[in-house]
């Protein structure tokens, strides 16, 4: 028993066995330290290992659509492993679904900007289409009016009621004589149609303003067909009174 003793001593925590041999040599103190470092190395290098397969190898068992990262994966539920994790992926996807997003709002905008420039356009279109349509009717109403005069022989009448255009170009007395000389020989009005109402601002030899020239197509006692042409002139104070008169 002594003579093992002298040939076998138990390791501390910090060195190697330290064996005499049969011809007294023995394992030095450095060398028991490296050994002993040596050793500890291998072993966290097998745990290392272990805990890696663990965590990097999902089985059959594990939460699909569950993933298990850093701390999470020791304690997650007994024979689960986590799926792997792209963060920068999903980022990208993120940023795509963003990016998409943005751009169909800006077309959704640009759709609906157009669609009020088109609507404002055509309520504009509209607007200016009533309005001539209201000039012509109101012009054919004064004309008709005027008319009526001319037909029961009131020509001082004709000429108060005309407009300020008419009424510089030509007076009250040559207004008169001129209707006796081409008025008068066609006899009684027969029948009197609408053939045309035209809105116009501009005609030659008269100032710019709103016209609508307006022809009938007439009937008299003495000629079976005649066009009559009469140009409503809108006047200052905002009523239609004619400014010109023409048989044919």
């Amino acid at each position: 028993m002594s003579m093992l003793a002298r040939l076998y001593r138990k390791a501390g925590p910090h060195e190697a066995p330290i064996v005499y041999g049969f011809r007294g040599t023995r394992i030095q103190g450095h060398e028991a330290k490296a050994m002993n470092v040596k050793a500890a190395a291998d072993q966290e290098y097998n745990q290392a290992a272990v805990v890696d397969k663990l965590i990097a190898r999902p089985t059959e068992s594990a939460e699909p659509g569950k993933n298990y990262v850093g701390a999470d994966a020791l304690v997650r539920p007994a024979g689960r492993c986590p799926a792997p994790v792209d963060a920068a992926a999903e980022q990208i996807r993120i940023t795509q679904r963003r990016t998409l997003m943005i751009v169909r709002l800006s077309q959704i905008e640009s759709e609906f900007v157009s669609a009020c420039l088109l609507l404002t356009l055509l309520l504009g279109i509209c607007s200016a289409v009533q309005a001539q349509q209201k000039a012509e009717q109101l012009a054919q109403q004064s004309s008709d009016t005027w008319l009526a005069l001319i037909d029961s022989g009131k020509y001082a009448d004709s000429w108060q009621e005309a407009s300020q255009i008419f009424k510089a170009a030509v007076t009250r007395e040559q207004w008169q004589g001129a209707l006796r000389g081409s008025r008068d020989p066609l006899g009684k009005m027969l029948s009197r149609k609408l053939k045309s109402a035209t809105y116009t601002k501009t005609l030659p030899g008269a100032p710019d303003g709103e016209y609508v020239v307006i022809q009938y197509e007439s009937s008299f006692e003495h000629k079976q067909s005649a066009v009559e042409t009469v140009t409503p002139l809108l006047d200052k104070d905002g009523k239609w009174r004619v400014s010109g008169y023409y048989i044919k």
